[in-house]
């Protein structure tokens, strides 16, 4: 919870420079600052570690003070037996009352530790959150690495295309070659063109797409046209160990169940008596003053109270509520108990199938990787001999096109990997920056 909290409230500004290559660093530290819903978690989290004081548990005194000012003129004429013509009456008091619970069944022991693991709770569903904004900002970046990658494989197809419609051109015009071959080198430059417009329209979807996240303007953003596979630092089993003591949603689980265990144990302490310390103290003056004839002098009162004392009360029946509140809150606390082995066993099987992921499409990476390599080396063969005309046009397009799709699929490959890896940090609880 500190590393969270330090996150959240005590995250240092960051600005980039206009032209400045945007690492993933970059981007999270701009993500934190600007995401609209870091910022509310962040709100969130403070209020619940101010709700976790001793004055929401009542744990300290309550002190009131009051005073008042009272003016009343008398009537003119008085025909009432005793009466004392006419006069007016002047009332001043002031005073204080303090009332503070001794015991209640512990009841205020019991809410002091609710409100902090109610707190507690509050910073996990934050941190739960910014994860989530963690994952879709790694989507969102490589993402739009990848497209941008992806747009260099189509522009370098685009020219060799172009290289290749020029040179049938020069054919067909020496009478080399047919019309069919340079009307194919012609559709399969006007593909790739075609492809490169659809790429550029992906790239910019990606480019605003980040760009709200980390609050920068999308003409502004240069990423790093890399999407690096880091290994696992941890074991299986250390993954698994990290993940049940550091998932949010196993923590949150977990601190419900604590929650109703104090539902429990503040349903029971309704059966204890209530001790309560009272004092108080009133001052209180009052002056009586009229005509000279009537009262030759003002009459004043004054007086003072001090009071102190203790009350104890116990309630003997209140049609049966009691024993139903236990009876709710053991229930409470069974559902709690199972809901947490469910999000446990759920954990576990999450991440046991995101390691299978994880393997297979690093193996994938690594395959199609392997894939380009031999493209590239079959492209290389098949452009001498189209240069030197030992093979058809056809054949070296085919050679081409092998060779752009496979670097696409690497490409693909490696983003998805890295999505794979991404997500075994989020559920081990690692995906928060140290």
């Amino acid at each position: 919870m500190k590393r969270l909290t330090t996150l959240l409230l005590l995250l240092p500004l960051f600005a980039l420079a206009a032209g400045d290559v945007l690492s993933y660093e970059d981007a999270l530290q701009l993500a934190l600052e600007h995401d609209f819903g870091i910022r509310l978690a962040r709100e969130n989290a403070e209020a619940a570690r101010i709700q976790g004081g001793y004055a929401k548990s009542g744990f300290l005194p309550r002190l009131d003070l009051n005073g008042s000012l009272q003016q009343v003129v008398g009537a003119e004429e008085s025909n009432s037996a005793g009466s004392l013509g006419d006069t007016d009456t002047q009332s001043l008091s002031a005073g204080a009352s303090l009332s503070w619970t001794l015991f209640d069944g512990l009841r205020m022991f019991i809410d002091r530790a609710r409100y902090r693991e109610l707190a507690e709770l509050r910073e996990v569903e934050a941190r739960a959150l910014v994860e989530g904004r963690i994952s879709a900002l790694h989507a969102a970046y490589f993402d739009l690495v990848q497209q941008e990658m992806l747009l260099k494989v189509a522009r370098e197809s685009e020219s060799l295309s172009a290289d290749r419609f020029a040179r049938e051109k020069r054919s067909f015009e020496l009478g080399g070659i047919s019309s069919s071959d340079l009307l194919s080198a012609e559709t399969a430059y006007n593909t790739d063109r075609s492809g490169v417009l659809r790429q550029e329209i992906g790239l910019e979807q990606s480019r605003q797409n980040l760009a709200l996240m980390v609050g920068l303007p999308a003409e502004e953003l240069r990423v790093v046209n890399i999407i690096d596979l880091p290994n696992l630092d941890l074991g299986s089993d250390d993954l698994f160990a990290s993940a049940e003591d550091l998932n949010s949603g196993v923590t949150a689980s977990e601190l419900d169940f604590h929650l109703a265990q104090r539902g429990l144990s503040g349903a029971k302490a309704d059966w204890w008596p209530s001790l309560s310390l009272s004092a108080g103290y009133q001052w209180s003056d009052r002056t009586l003053s009229g005509e000279a004839a009537v009262l030759p002098v003002d009459i004043e009162t004054e007086s003072r109270d001090l009071s102190l004392g203790l009350n104890l009360s116990y309630n003997l029946f209140n049609g049966d509520r009691k024993r139903l509140a236990v009876q709710n809150a053991r229930v409470g606390l069974r559902k709690a108990e199972i809901a947490h082995e469910e999000e446990v066993a759920t954990l576990r099987s999450d991440l046991t199938e995101a390691l299978k992921i994880w393997e297979r499409r690093r193996e994938l990476a690594e395959l199609e990787a392997s894939n380009v390599d031999a493209a590239e080396t079959r492209y290389r063969l098949e452009e001498d001999r189209y240069r030197s005309g030992a093979t058809t046009s056809l054949e070296y397009r085919d050679a081409q096109l092998a060779l752009a799709r496979a670097r696409s699929a690497e490409i693909s490959a490696r983003y998805l990997a890295r999505i794979a890896r991404v997500e075994i940090d989020r559920l081990a609880g690692r995906l928060l920056p140290e």
